[in-house]
């Protein structure tokens, strides 16, 4: 086997986010939004939440059908989303353009479905923390869009009520893309220090042992080979008959 410096040049094919902090997001998105549309439906059956004025009162059976399937294809979604490539540690590559497709399709949904929310909460840090304009502003118009659409379905015909929610829907995605913005800063300040400082892995063993000449372990000098540290030869001649 090949050692030494050619170990040393093999790049590295660990992605930026490993696949144990994706099964984090996606379970703490999970979790999250299983429980607020549970809180949210019960409120609605019950008749607190805020409905359409037009339908029933109570939560209809096509309600939670509704949010449970949108909120489904946005956690489906979820880990193609928020995943990296290994090339975007090169200059002017932002990520596969299939995590693009699947942020943009989860922030389409992600403030008609309550399931969905912190899923797209996630996805809108993610994409932000690319610094791409090409990837924030699409992001940011999906969830505009998603916040108009539901604030149609529930507000129906009533302005002032929906005006005050897109307003604050706005804030909140606007915030979301601060979050992930500075966030992609601090990493991309922390990229050219981790990428100076030399691997540590077999630095301090180079010259130890029978690679490094002989040296033995404990004293400055090397014996020569062949030789044992008394100066006694280490094979002792065999004896013909």
């Amino acid at each position: 086997m090949p050692t030494g410096p050619l170990q040393q040049h093999q790049p590295h094919a660990d992605p930026p986010r490993t696949r144990t902090r994706t099964i984090v997001l996606f379970c703490l998105a999970l979790g999250t939004g299983v429980i607020m549309s549970a809180v949210f439906h019960f409120l609605q059956y019950i008749g607190v939440a805020v409905t359409n004025p037009s339908a029933s009162t109570g939560g209809s059976a096509v309600d939670v059908c509704i949010d449970s399937a949108l909120g489904i294809l946005a956690l489906a979604l979820l880990p193609s989303a928020i995943a990296h490539d290994p090339s975007e540690r090169l200059e002017g590559y932002i990520g596969p353009p299939s995590a693009l497709v699947a942020s943009l399709v989860i922030l389409c949904v992600w403030m008609v479905s309550v399931l969905a929310a912190p899923a797209g909460a996630v996805v809108l840090i993610s994409v932000s923390a690319r610094l791409s304009l090409t990837w924030t502003a699409p992001a940011f118009a999906a969830s505009v869009l998603s916040l108009v659409v539901s604030q149609l379905t529930t507000f129906g015909t009533t302005p002032t009520s929906s005006f005050r929610m897109v307003a604050g829907g706005v804030v909140l995605t606007a915030l979301l893309i601060g979050m992930g913005s500075v966030r992609g800063l601090m990493q991309r300040r922390a990229a050219p220090e981790a990428g100076a400082n030399p691997e540590s892995g077999d630095g301090g063993r180079m010259g130890a042992g029978p690679a490094g000449g002989g040296q033995t372990a404990g004293s400055g000098t090397a014996s020569p080979a062949g030789k044992s540290p008394t100066g006694r030869s280490a094979q002792t001649p065999e004896r013909r008959n």
